[in-house]
């Protein structure tokens, strides 16, 4: 079972980083507040980042083509999900 933490940014207080457990990415993106996410008026993707944070992986959503980005989960995966892997926007292929 893969499991998904709800992250706020540090200066955030009062706020219950919350946990949920999934299968697919389906299940995933029917969790209330990932659905909010992926319906903001500037919303591009949600995105694996490409780097590991120990046993843990962040999810990224992607505004603005892209070009405005932050973490706003924590994944653990036991089986991957089919998400784009996110790439700092200096970096990616043209």
């Amino acid at each position: 079972m893969n499991k998904l933490r709800r992250r706020f940014p540090n200066c955030f207080t009062g706020y219950e980083e919350t946990e949920h457990e999934f299968s697919t990415l389906e299940e995933m993106l029917e969790i209330d507040w990932v659905k909010n996410a992926t319906q903001q008026p500037d919303y591009h993707q949600l995105s694996v980042g490409s780097e590991n944070w120990g046993d843990k992986k962040s999810l990224m959503i992607e505004l603005n083509d892209g070009n405005t980005w932050f973490v706003i989960g924590w994944l653990w995966l036991e089986n991957e999900i089919d998400l784009p892997k996110w790439e700092h926007p200096k970096r990616r292929k043209k």
